[in-house]
This record gives structure tokens, C-alpha cells and sequence, in this order.
């Protein structure tokens, strides 16, 4: 939830937060049906779906969707590669102080 703060805090106010891939790609599909063009930022470690697999959905209801990867991994990972493959927009390492928990 610290994300969704900041991302507040940059001048957002119409934010929606997903506890899983699959009501992630539902709450997307609404958002279109509402003619709204968002920005998505995406977990690559997602409980019930991976984040390519959730970015190649939201991609194939919207080819130029911007979708802002995050994760803990290393860009060279085959993960990273596999994500970046299918057409996202960009990808942050999770490393920034305002994203981590304080359980870490």
C-alpha cells in the first residue's frame, strides 16, 4: 500500500489495487468498459498468476496499454525476459525504500 501513497502523493486520485492477477485483469477490463485509459503497475510475483501472464492479457485488450512492471528480480532473470517479451512498457527493480515492507 506504500505505492499507493506515493503514487497519491504524485497527483493520482483514481487508483485501484488488486489483490491477485486474475481480479487485476477483471478490474481492468471494467476500467476499459469505462472508456478510461490507464497506467498499470504490475507485480511480477502475483500469488495466482505470474506477471507475463497477466500483462499478455491486459495486452490483448489493449495493444498500447502502458504497463510498468515491478519486481525483486534481476534483469537477467528468465522471468524478467520472459515479461519483457511481451510488450510492457518498462520494469523497476523493487529495491526503492517506499515499496519494501517492514517485515524485510
Amino acid at each position: 500500500m506504500k505505492l499507493k501513497i506515493y503514487v497519491e502523493k504524485l497527483g493520482y486520485s483514481e487508483i485501484h489495487v488488486f489483490k491477485n492477477g486474475k481480479d487485476g485483469v477483471k478490474g481492468y477490463k471494467e476500467t476499459l468498459s469505462e472508456n478510461k485509459d490507464p497506467l498499470v503497475l504490475l507485480d511480477m510475483g502475483l500469488p495466482d498468476l505470474e506477471g507475463d501472464v497477466v500483462a499478455t492479457k491486459l495486452l490483448k485488450e489493449k495493444i498500447d496499454l502502458q504497463i510498468i512492471v515491478i519486481t525483486a528480480d534481476e534483469k537477467t532473470t528468465k522471468r524478467v525476459h520472459i515479461t519483457l517479451s511481451t510488450g510492457v512498457s518498462a520494469l523497476f527493480k523493487n529495491h526503492l525504500p517506499l515499496m519494501k515492507s517492514k517485515k524485510q
